[in-house]
């Protein structure tokens, strides 16, 4: 419980918008295989959601390999 100080010290008095962008693709090898590629956050802003805690990573990259069997 905060109290009844609670609005001399609002914990968030400011949530700020923000925008990403990212690109995903990818493309079958065979039948069965198929590669995808993920960029992610490409303009590399520094976000944090409400409940985080912590600012969201910068720009990252992904690669994944997937072979049905």
């Amino acid at each position: 419980m905060l109290g009844p100080g609670v609005g001399s010290a609002p914990l968030f008095t400011y949530i700020p918008g923000f925008l990403t962008g990212g690109i995903r693709g990818g493309f079958r090898i065979g039948e069965n295989q198929d590669v995808v590629i993920d960029l992610e956050n490409l303009n590399d802003k520094n976000y944090r959601g409400i409940s985080w805690g912590m600012d969201a990573p910068g720009r990252g990259f992904g690669f994944r390999y997937n072979y049905r069997f």
